[in-house]
């Protein structure tokens, strides 16, 4: 069996790609996300870069573990990528955290928002990791 590397210019156009969607997201669901999580402009004008160095690293997480699950699963192409990716993320980020929300008492909508950006950035990412991935020399 061949071993799969992680391509890092995989890795890094999947990180550009989550922060960029993230902040087109965020620009449209802002306000609404704002209002049902009670963030003021204020309050998150005093977070500094820390949520978005979180936001680098774990994005670097996702598209390195994907780099090395999907071809286990046998995804090589876009699609393949992008659907393994898409339920892997169903699972493990949209169902787990809503149902953490749930018994937080936070509203719905408030989980539609922060669950399915996620769920589709790790589905592109899956995506871009299981088409342009990079062999082992053997």
């Amino acid at each position: 069996m061949q071993q799969t590397r992680v391509n890092w210019l995989a890795v890094l156009v999947c990180v550009i790609l989550h922060m960029l969607l993230g902040g087109a997201w965020y620009s449209v669901w802002g306000l609404q996300w704002m209002e049902l999580s009670h963030v003021t402009m204020l309050d998150s004008s005093h977070a500094g870069p820390m949520p978005y160095v979180e936001a680098v690293v774990c994005a670097i997480l996702v598209a390195v573990l994907l780099s090395y699950l999907l071809p286990k699963l046998g995804a090589m192409t876009f699609g393949g990528g992008l659907k393994w990716a898409f339920l892997i993320s169903a699972v493990f980020v949209f169902a787990s955290g809503t149902v953490t929300y749930a018994f937080s008492l936070r509203p719905f909508e408030l989980s539609l928002i922060d669950h399915l950006y996620p769920l589709i950035s790790f589905s592109l990412m899956g995506g871009i990791v299981a088409a342009w991935r990079r062999k082992a020399k053997a």
